[in-house]
């Protein structure tokens, strides 16, 4: 009898809480939706404003479907599908908001005419179809064009695109035949709010514009506020020179480093093995708020390694006819920042300028638009051998050591040789390669 009252007191609680919750008066305020997640730059936007890409978003993940031997083993070229369709083989697929970031295909030495057509269909629609071959030659016009798509000649070896394709339910990526090789990278966001299904109408005309100017030019938004810093240099063998690029927080924003004794392949034997000493055995350490983080033979850093090659990357560049190598990641700080350069080559480094440019406070954030969106996804790579591990901080450091090949010479804790140097300071950013 007792435990029956037990059950009918309990159910007349339960009665009561339910007959409370349908009664609430209808003043009461509703519990709000919580805002939209912050994504970081998406779709066009990650090539307008690269000064965004050090800032973080926790909304976002990376992923790569591919051609991996699905056995574990070296059979990489299998075509291996994740499924196939009366469309053909189906390379990529997901439910859920994100953006398709790259495509690559290779075989038959880069001739992708037996792959046939591929088709992409984002949130249901078909924003991409055509002969493969054709789309990565630039048939299909902007924004399918070089440098967004490149064809084996243009690239090495292989085809891509490289048109950010963003889609808030589904992504499905569908070629007609066996690709052979591939790899498709796509981000996805846990909130599809924001998040607008890709028109490939949008011609991006100066998003092509700036990517046909990489490495000549910083790609970045002119900064408020920005300082440069251009030290003369003449760094005898073991010498060393630290150069202080600001103080309360701000960020770095672009370096060039100018070294008369380098030399492009082609000159003499004497002049070519001054220079590889230089470029291999010259270091750049950069510190941020106390932390070094960046620890790389110059060749290395600037994306050039052994010998002074042309290179046109979007945030870095080398330019033979100059002899400058010129970096524009936006590289943030806390309270300080300091940039090194470490002479530990055969030759002493004369007529050198080693040139910072930096700003204080948060870069400025695009005005709020549909081509516009928040703080972007993840922290710039480093290239380059490293004595030091490197270290995440709240600063600016490298995405991590993956990939980082040579050999650097042990440790040596020797007094450094004191390097003459001289100074001056100018307003702004002012990095066109001349």
């Amino acid at each position: 009898m007792a435990r029956g009252v037990r059950r009918l007191t309990a159910l007349s609680a339960v009665v009561a809480l339910a007959v409370a919750t349908a009664f609430v008066p209808a003043s009461q305020p509703a519990t709000a939706a919580p805002p939209p997640a912050s994504h970081g730059p998406i779709g066009w936007d990650t090539y307008r404003h690269p000064e965004r890409l050090a800032d973080i978003s926790g909304d976002s993940r990376t992923f790569q479907s591919s051609s991996f031997d699905r056995a574990g083993g070296n059979d990489d070229g299998n075509s291996w599908c994740l499924r196939t369709t009366s469309a053909g083989c189906v390379i990529a697929e997901r439910a859920g908001a994100g953006e398709v970031d790259s495509i690559w295909f290779t075989r038959d030495d880069g001739n992708v005419t037996a792959t046939g057509t591929i088709t992409v269909q984002l949130d249901g629609k078909t924003v991409l179809s055509g002969s493969l071959q054709d789309i990565v030659n630039g048939a299909k016009g902007a924004p399918f064009v070089y440098p967004l798509v490149a064809n084996a000649d243009q690239s090495s070896g292989g085809v891509y695109l490289k048109v950010p394709m963003t889609f808030s339910k589904s992504m499905l990526i569908t070629v007609q035949n066996k690709p052979v090789y591939y790899h498709v990278t796509y981000r996805t966001f846990a909130d599809p709010r924001g998040i607008p299904t890709f028109d490939p109408a949008d011609q991006a005309t100066d998003v092509i514009a700036k990517l046909k100017a990489s490495g000549t030019a910083d790609p970045k938004p002119a900064q408020p506020g920005a300082r440069t810093r251009t030290t003369a240099l003449a760094l005898p063998r073991g010498a060393s020179k630290t150069v202080t690029a600001g103080s309360g927080s701000g960020a770095i924003t672009a370096l060039t480093v100018k070294i008369p004794q380098l030399a492009a392949p082609g000159s003499g034997t004497s002049e070519i093995a001054t220079s590889d000493s230089i470029m291999r055995d010259t270091r750049l350490r950069i510190s941020f708020d106390g932390r070094q983080t960046v620890d790389a033979p110059l060749g290395e850093f600037f994306g050039t390694g052994l010998g002074l090659y042309p290179v046109r990357a979007m945030m870095f560049g080398a330019d033979p006819a100059t002899k400058t190598l010129s970096a524009w990641w936006q590289m943030p700080y806390r309270s300080s920042a300091t940039v090194t350069l470490v002479n530990d080559s055969l030759v002493a480094i004369n007529g050198a300028q080693l040139s910072v440019c930096h700003h204080r406070g948060s870069p400025p954030r695009p005005r709020s638009s549909a081509r516009t969106a928040p703080p972007a996804t993840s922290t710039p790579p480093v290239t380059g051998p490293s004595r030091r591990p490197a270290r995440t901080t709240p600063s600016w450091t490298p995405s991590g050591t993956a990939g980082w090949s040579g050999s650097p010479r042990p440790w040596k804790a020797s007094p450094r040789t004191p390097a003459a140097a001289t100074s001056r300071a100018t307003s702004g950013c002012s990095w066109t390669a001349r």
